[in-house]
């Protein structure tokens, strides 16, 4: 942080920034229930709307042009709200196995969460998984000493990412009072404009969630140009959000609050 900058919190995504290297429990499932449905969909499109509620991101892709052209070709029909809830109930399934697959600690977790603790700087977590999906990966937190002193679902609130209703009730349940000495880190744009709109700090994440959407071992095989490629434009795009910090990966933070 800048020197003298005073930090009463930091506000975590889940997976991508904490847990699920790649971020790909949601990456997995979304492409398990649509192959079902012998559709195939990509990681960018995917990517495009990761982090907010998982049926307002099912809808999403589904209004992909790409996407109703298939649907239409193979069906002879639209997709309709009765498509909607069949995808997303099946995708709660799937998503249920997908997590307890991808329960890994991000890199440098447990290390940034000791210096926090140790600086007595509070920590809290949004995310865009439902409640049941919480209650599935909290005892990995507690066992990996990682658990955030309050996480809050998408479901406690009316409007999920990019709106700061999370934040906000993050704010409200740790006494937060100046959201300016707060630091939002996540992997997703929706969750960094979460943090912008919430007037946080923000710091977004490269190499370790959605925006790679790999696993650790797949990055590691990957060349240094194609990494520095990679580099410049997930760089560029989360610049264009306002993001004031942009890191590899935890290190980067466990850096500049050490």
């Amino acid at each position: 942080m800048k020197k003298n900058h005073k930090l009463d919190a930091v506000i975590f995504d889940l997976s991508g920034t904490i847990i699920d290297f790649g971020s790909l429990a949601t990456i997995d499932a979304m492409k398990e229930i649509f192959k079902k449905r012998q559709i195939k969909i990509s990681t960018e499109l995917i990517k495009k709307h990761m982090g907010i509620k998982k049926i307002d991101h099912i809808k999403e892709i589904t209004l992909n042009q790409k996407f109703k052209k298939e649907w239409n070709r193979l069906h002879r029909r639209n997709f309709t709200k009765k498509d909607l809830n069949s995808v997303s109930k099946d995708f709660d399934k799937s998503l249920v196995a997908k997590v307890k697959k991808r329960l890994n600690v991000i890199p440098n977790a447990k290390k940034i969460f000791r210096i926090l603790r140790k600086k007595n700087i509070l920590i809290g977590s949004t995310t865009g998984y439902p409640r049941r999906i919480i209650r599935l990966i909290k005892p990995f937190l507690i066992k990996k000493n990682i658990l955030p002193e309050e996480i809050i679902s998408v479901e406690d609130v009316k409007k999920g990412r990019p709106s700061a209703q999370m934040c906000y009730k993050i704010f409200k349940k740790l006494k937060i009072k100046n959201p300016k000495n707060c630091l939002k880190i996540d992997d997703s744009f929706s969750g960094i404009s979460e943090g912008k709109n919430a007037k946080m700090l923000t710091a977004g994440l490269i190499f370790t969630g959605i925006q790679i959407g790999m696993s650790k071992k797949r990055l590691g095989k990957i060349s240094n140009n194609e990494k520095i490629k990679k580099r410049k434009l997930i760089t560029k795009k989360f610049k264009k959000l306002g993001c004031d910090f942009i890191f590899d990966d935890l290190y980067g933070l466990s850096k500049i609050i050490s």
